[in-house]
C-alpha cells in the first residue's frame, strides 16, 4: 500500500540482509532477559538520560561480578557515589564528580604501590577509579546545564583514553557507554558544530575500537549510531538529510558485512532523517527520499526488526516532507497517506502505535494550503469536518485547533490567489468575483468559529498572528481591505477583552482563598 501511495519501489532486502534479519529475530526470541534500555525507546530526553544512567548502572553491576578483575569494595561504593550523582540535572553536581574522579585517579598514579595481577596502580585506600567512574563523570556532564559542558565531558574521555594508551591504567579504557555519554553532551550542546563533534567522536570510537583489538564492550551500538545521526538530521545545517542518510547506509553496511549483527536503526531514527528532508527547501526531491525511507523502514519491521516499528510520528513527519514540497500531486499523496494511517490505526495488530492526531490531519491540510490548487480550500474543509465528526465520537486527539484552523484559511487564501493569477494570465474577463467572496466568507467563518472555541475555554484555539494577516488578506483579495481590517481587529479585541477577564477572575479567586 505505501509502494501504490509514496509512488517508489517496495524496499527488498538482499539474501545477505535476509540472513541478518533472522539471525537478529532469532537471537531477540531466545533471550529470555530483557533487552537493555536503547536511548531512543521514547521521544523524551528525560527517558533517553535513564537509559544512559541504567547502562553505567548496569557496568557497577557487572563489576561486582568479575571474580578475576578483584575490584575492590571501596571502588564499588566510590562508583556508587558518583553514578548517584551523575543523574542530577544541574550546573553543579558534574564539577563536583569530575573533582572526585581526578582526586582518586591522582592518588592513584603517586602511590607507589602497584597491583601484580593487572599492572593497575591501587592507592592505600582500596580506591581505584575504572571505566565505571569515568563514564559516571562523563554522563554527569552530559545532563549538566553548565555551558561548554560537551568539552568537559570530552576531555574527561580524552584523558581516559591517553591513561589507557600510556600502559599505566588499563582499567580506564573507555567502552561504548563513555563514548555514548560524550556523544549525548555535544548533541545536546548549543555549539554550532555540535552534530559534526558527534560524528567525530563516533570515527574516534571506531578507531579505538580497532586499536584495542575489538573487544566487545568497545563495539559501536545502536544507541550510537542512532545518536550521532539523531543529531545531524536536527542541526539543520545544509545537507543534513544526505549526511543523516550517509550515516544509516554506514550502519546498514556494518550490519550486513561486518561482525555487528544487532546494529539496526530505530523508527525514531527513520523520523528524524525523514523530518530533515522536509526542512530541507533545496532538495526538490525531498518528499521522494522521505517516502523511500518510509517504505525502507516499513519493510525492515516486516522482516521482523521490531525496533523499526513505525509510529505516528514517523508519518507525521513524512506527511511534513509532503506538504513542505508543495503541488497538488504532494497534497494528494499526504490525503492518501493519511488514510493509510487511519486504515492501520483500526488494525488490531498495530497495537494502536500508528493513530492520526490533529498533527496529522493539520499537515494534510497545510498540504492542500501549499498546492497551488482552485479546489484547495474545499479540500481543506472537508478535512476539518472530518475531524470535527471525528472530536464529536470521541476521539480527542483530533479536536481542531489554531493550527488547522490557520492552514485552512490559508488554504482559502492561497486559492483565491490562483483564481486571480489564472484570470488574468488567461486575460480573461471573467467574473470570479462571487467564487471569491465565497472563498473569503468561509475564511472569515473560520477564524470566528476559532476564535469562538477560544472563548468558550479552549486554549488550543487562540488566533495567532498568521490566523489574523491571512484573513485581512483575503477580504483585500475581494477590495475590501478596510472592512476586512476591522472586522479581523473587532475579533483580536474581544479574545483580548475575554483574557483580560478571566484574569481579573483568577486573581478574586486567589484574594478569595487567601481570605
Amino acid at each position: 500500500a505505501l509502494s501504490l501511495v509514496c509512488g517508489v519501489e517496495s524496499f527488498a532486502p538482499t539474501q545477505r540482509q535476509q540472513q541478518r534479519i533472522i539471525t537478529h529475530t532469532t537471537r531477540n526470541a531466545q533471550q529470555q532477559q530483557p533487552p537493555a534500555p536503547r536511548l531512543f525507546s521514547s521521544s523524551s530526553s528525560s527517558q533517553i538520560d535513564d537509559a544512559g544512567v541504567a547502562a553505567t548502572k548496569a557496568d557497577a553491576v557487572d563489576e561486582q561480578k568479575m571474580p578475576k578483575r578483584s575490584v575492590s569494595p571501596e571502588t564499588i561504593h566510590f562508583n556508587n557515589k558518583l553514578v548517584t550523582l551523575s543523574q542530577n540535572f544541574d550546573n553543579k553536581s558534574a564539577a563536583t564528580v569530575e573533582e572526585r574522579l581526578w582526586k582518586a585517579v591522582d592518588d592513584v598514579l603517586s602511590d607507589d604501590i602497584v597491583d601484580g595481577d593487572d599492572g593497575d596502580y591501587v592507592d592505600d585506600t582500596g580506591i581505584r577509579p575504572n571505566v565505571v567512574s569515568f563514564t559516571a563523570a562523563c554522563n554527569a556532564w552530559a545532563r549538566s546545564t553548565q555551558p561548554h559542558a560537551a568539552q568537559r565531558a570530552e576531555k574527561i574521555l580524552t584523558r581516559a583514553i591517553d591513561l589507557w594508551r600510556s600502559g599505566d591504567y588499563p582499567a580506564a579504557r573507555p567502552n561504548t557507554f563513555t563514548f555514548n555519554a560524550c556523544i549525548t553532551a555535544w548533541s545536546r550542546s548549543r555549539e554550532k558544530n555540535g552534530a559534526g563533534n558527534c560524528v567525530r567522536l563516533l570515527e574516534a570510537m571506531n578507531d579505538l575500537f580497532e586499536e584495542a583489538g575489538r573487544p566487545d564492550d568497545l563495539q559501536p551500538d545502536s544507541r550510537c549510531y542512532n545518536l550521532v545521526i539523531n543529531a545531524v538530521a536536527r542541526s539543520r545545517v545544509p545537507g543534513c538529510a544526505d549526511k543523516a542518510r550517509g550515516l544509516l547506509n554506514q550502519m546498514e553496511t556494518l550490519h550486513d558485512e561486518g561482525p555487528y549483527p544487532d546494529l539496526v536503526p530505530d523508527s525514531l531514527t527513520f523520523g528524524a532523517i525523514i523530518n530533515a528532508y522536509a526542512n530541507d527547501r533545496s532538495d526538490h526531491r525531498a518528499s521522494q527520499h522521505a517516502a523511500a525511507l518510509m517504505q525502507q523502514m516499513e519493510s525492515m519491521y516486516q522482516f521482523g526488526i521490531s525496533s523499526c516499528k513505525p509510529t505516528t510520528f514517523v508519518y507525521n513527519s513524512c506527511l511534513n516532507a509532503f506538504a513542505k514540497a508543495g503541488g497538488s500531486a504532494n497534497a494528494e499523496k499526504a490525503e492518501l497517506f493519511l488514510e493509510v494511517m487511519e486504515n492501520l490505526s483500526n488494525s488490531v495488530a498495530e497495537d494502536g502505535a500508528i493513530r492520526p492526531d490533529a498533527i496529522s490531519y493539520s499537515t494534510v491540510i497545510n498540504a492542500y494550503a501549499n498546492s497551488n490548487w482552485v479546489d484547495a480550500g474545499e479540500k481543506a474543509d472537508a478535512l476539518i469536518s472530518k475531524m470535527r465528526t471525528l472530536d464529536a465520537l470521541g476521539d480527542d486527539n483530533v479536536s481542531c485547533n489554531a493550527i488547522s484552523y490557520t492552514a485552512a484559511i490559508k488554504a482559502h487564501v492561497n486559492s483565491m490567489k490562483v483564481m486571480v493569477k489564472e484570470r488574468d494570465s488567461s486575460g480573461d474577463d471573467a467574473d470570479i468575483s462571487p467564487a471569491l467572496q465565497q472563498s473569503r466568507d468561509r475564511a472569515w467563518d473560520l477564524l470566528v468559529e476559532c476564535a469562538l472555541l477560544h472563548i468558550a475555554g479552549d486554549r488550543q484555539c487562540q488566533p495567532s498572528n498568521a490566523t489574523y494577516s491571512l484573513v485581512r488578506e483575503a477580504f483585500q483579495l475581494t477590495g475590501d481591505k478596510q472592512e476586512g481590517i476591522g472586522k479581523v481587529e473587532d475579533v483580536r479585541q474581544r479574545i483580548e477583552n475575554n483574557r483580560g477577564k478571566a484574569k481579573s477572575a483568577k486573581r478574586g479567586a486567589r484574594r478569595s482563598r487567601a481570605r
